[in-house]
């Protein structure tokens, strides 16, 4: 009981800093939803020159490496209150590529490092607050997760994850995220800027760019259908090009929702 009276105050606290506006809880909502997801796909490793130094986009080469990724998430729903829009989760991954790296010595010739069997994985536990037309949601990351491949390194992204999406969850709406994609790159990457429209009663596509760990944005299209009530199946490609080297990923998953949903 005090266990419960203490996890009550924290999450009240926490949503008393909020802007006006997420307070409204909205019944109608899923209580748990859990998710398997996979793919493949491919990302470049890239050289770039002066211009790039100075804010530019100057890739002088690239070489293109095969990669596969696969993820899990639980997302839950507390008891709280009924107007409190609290959803509490966790995600996790796993994504594996024999690495071209690209560099260049002092003499101004490229070759490519080759990594075989580089990898990452991560956990990400997170907290979001969703009414039906405001959503934001932070999480931390426990793992090193690249962000690009250039010029010889393997850059790193920042530990943090989160989204802030406008719109209706049942209409149209607009999000922006970071390091939420399932899987976390062929899902779409590490950054992306989406719209969300819903094409049937059980049909919704996203449509939007994105980039990291590819270097370049590129267009990524998502796609949920509901094939039950409780179960509902993901497709999600992404394209865009680095020099001569296409980065592309394709994955699909399978979610299970189990609650009253929009």
């Amino acid at each position: 009981m005090l266990f419960k009276k203490i996890f009550r105050g924290f999450f009240c606290g926490a949503l008393a800093l909020l802007p006006v506006g997420l307070y409204q809880g909205d019944p109608d909502s899923t209580d748990f939803q859990v998710g398997i997801h996979g793919g493949g796909g491919r990302v470049a490793s890239v050289i770039t020159g002066c211009q790039a130094l100075e804010g530019g986009n100057d890739i002088e080469g690239a070489a293109g490496s095969d990669f596969v990724d696969v993820s899990g998430e639980v997302y839950w729903k507390p008891p709280l209150r009924s107007n409190l829009p609290v959803v509490v989760g966790v995600r996790g991954g796993y994504w594996r590529t024999d690495l071209n790296l690209m560099t260049r010595d002092v003499h101004y010739d490229d070759s490519i490092i080759y990594l075989p069997n580089y990898s990452f994985s991560y956990i990400n536990p997170c907290i979001s607050f969703e009414t039906r037309y405001v959503g934001m949601g932070l999480g931390y990351v426990f793992g090193d997760v690249p962000s690009r491949f250039r010029d010889g390194k393997i850059e790193k992204t920042r530990h943090v994850s989160g989204h802030v999406r406008v719109g209706s969850m049942r209409g149209v709406n607009v999000k922006f995220s970071v390091m939420e994609s399932s899987p976390q790159v062929s899902g779409g990457g590490l950054y992306d800027l989406s719209i969300s429209v819903p094409l049937s009663q059980r049909m919704r596509s996203s449509y939007g760019l994105g980039f990291g760990p590819y270097y370049q944005i590129g267009f990524i299209q998502r796609n949920r259908v509901g094939i039950s009530n409780h179960f509902a199946l993901d497709i999600n490609w992404r394209i865009g090009w680095s020099a001569h080297v296409t980065e592309y990923g394709v994955s699909g998953g399978l979610v299970y929702r189990l609650g009253l949903h929009r």
